[in-house]
């Protein structure tokens, strides 16, 4: 997943999640979820992982006009990894604002 750490590589990435089954999906999730602070303070890679975090928004969105159940398993393993280390995102402004809006989306 070093892939999600380069400039062309985080929307070849984060296209990637989008497209692939569940199960690969939760397996992408776990791993990214394993280095979350690593992705969230590196250029690129903090895309990644909003873009995890915006599809699971949506996909709570759908199921709750539905009702359906299941759903976004791998989106949930990096908010729980954000929500642990959102608290050490202070260092830069950058880092304070993408703390911000990460915050929304939790």
């Amino acid at each position: 997943l070093s892939l999600a750490r380069h400039r062309h590589g985080s929307p070849v990435l984060e296209k990637v999640l989008s497209s692939v089954s569940s199960p690969v999906q939760t397996m992408l999730c776990a791993e990214i979820a394993q280095e979350v602070l690593a992705y969230l303070e590196d250029n690129y890679g903090n895309y990644v992982v909003q873009a995890v975090l915006s599809r699971r928004e949506k996909e709570k969105a759908g199921r709750g006009a539905s009702g359906q159940e299941g759903g976004s398993e791998g989106g949930e393993l990096v908010a729980e990894a954000v929500r642990e280390v959102l608290p050490m995102l202070t260092r830069t402004p950058f880092q304070r604002r993408l703390k911000s809006k990460l915050k929304a989306m939790l």
